[in-house]
């Protein structure tokens, strides 16, 4: 639900006229740290599942994915706005 709401604030800003380019780069950090924090979860939940080597894959899976992730975040600016109500506003402007 929060992903659809980030999306319809991003599709709302540039409709407006505001940086197509900075609220999608936002959009996709935003994407992008919600599944790295997803998959941290999942990891968390496989370690009480077993001690099989499909435990053991599923789980290197799910971590090799945040370390993709994070990687990923870390070539990405800060996140640029913040969300007040169904809006995205430029960070400094929020402050």
């Amino acid at each position: 639900m929060r992903e659809a709401i980030l999306a319809a604030a991003v599709v709302t800003g540039i409709a407006e006229g505001q940086d197509a380019t900075a609220l999608l780069t936002h959009y996709q950090s935003m994407l992008i740290a919600a599944m790295r924090r997803h998959l941290l979860l999942c990891a968390q939940f496989y370690t009480t599942g077993g001690t099989g080597d499909w435990w053991r894959s599923q789980q290197e899976a799910l971590l090799e994915g945040h370390r993709w992730c994070t990687g990923l975040l870390a070539k990405m600016p800060e996140p640029g706005f913040i969300l007040e109500g169904a809006r995205l506003v430029p960070r400094r402007q929020a402050a």
